[in-house]
């Protein structure tokens, strides 16, 4: 798929709201990582003081087995090493929060995280700080 579509595919799935039971949510959200935009349109989204509709979509989709904690942690992660300033990676650093890998899933990625640490925005640091931290 192309810069383009993805770009073109994460604008309209956000723009087209949160839909229960659509069966391409499984399949489209996974680029969500990939579009450029998506960051910053979901900045507002927040786990407390109750899950906003995107994290709680995603939320729903790990619970019910149509995406896995591998996929959600590796598009947070590639999206971190891709840049982007604290705004753009806001969402995906409260994605990763909710996912809240655990320590055998942190270790597997230690490496990128640890390429995180010298140049990404604080709280993306913080964030890989933390995973590097849990492996010992």
């Amino acid at each position: 798929m192309s810069h383009g579509a993805l770009q073109t595919c994460g604008v309209l799935l956000l723009s087209a709201g949160v839909v229960a039971g659509d069966p391409l949510v499984g399949s489209l959200l996974p680029r969500v990582f990939e579009a450029q935009g998506v960051g910053r349109a979901l900045m507002e989204e927040r786990a407390t003081p109750v899950l906003t509709p995107w994290l709680a979509l995603f939320k729903r989709l790990l619970s019910n087995g149509r995406l896995t904690r591998a996929e959600v942690i590796d598009g947070c992660v590639s999206r971190f090493l891709r840049g982007g300033d604290a705004i753009d990676l806001r969402f995906f650093v409260r994605l990763h929060e909710l996912v809240a890998p655990r320590p055998r899933e942190a270790a597997t990625r230690v490496r990128d995280y640890l390429r995180l640490l010298p140049a990404a925005p604080s709280t993306v640091a913080a964030l890989a700080l933390d995973q590097v931290r849990r492996t010992g």
